[in-house]
């Protein structure tokens, strides 16, 4: 039903993202469990969010995000 399709790209993202976050923290290795926080979490929820919000959705914010960055530092 629609409430099915609904959840489907949440399930994949948050999927994708515990894959993505788990694959990171093995790469950074040991240190500074601070670094394993920004770095893995960081890219896990970028992954997140690239899977689940609609890519209209992202082009809309990034127009945004441009108009509000200063026409001399681009």
């Amino acid at each position: 039903g629609p409430i099915l399709s609904a959840l489907v790209r949440p399930a994949i993202g948050g999927v994708l993202c515990a894959a993505v976050t788990l694959a990171l923290v093995h790469v950074v290795g040991g240190g500074i469990p601070f670094v394993h926080l920004a770095v893995a979490g960081g890219a896990g929820m970028l992954v997140y969010v690239l899977v689940v919000v609609p890519q209209a959705v992202l082009r809309q914010l990034g127009g945004r995000v441009t108009a509000l960055i200063p026409a001399r530092s681009r």
